[in-house]
């Protein structure tokens, strides 16, 4: 699986996400993996995901997903800030 983190910032331009974490939770595996320039990339075998995306000073986003083996899955996160 790969994908994107991105959010807006100070003067609400979109940029790509760096360090944010994602985690995929299943029923007998677990795996994360740390956003660099905004992607990042998670090795999984075929099953139902829940995939969570977060960041401090940032809301947490999730999103249930199925993959099949030997598939390419492509999952996008948009993250906003919590206001302080």
């Amino acid at each position: 699986m790969i994908g994107r983190a991105e959010s807006f910032d100070c003067f609400g331009r979109l940029k790509y996400f760096n360090w944010a974490r994602v985690d995929a939770i299943g029923i007998d595996s677990r795996d994360s993996a740390p956003t660099l320039d905004g992607s990042f990339e998670l090795w999984l075998k075929g099953g139902r995901y829940l995939i969570i995306c977060y960041s401090d000073g940032y809301g947490t986003l999730s999103k249930e997903i199925a993959i099949s083996d030997g598939s390419d899955s492509f999952l996008d996160f948009h993250l906003e800030a919590i206001p302080v």
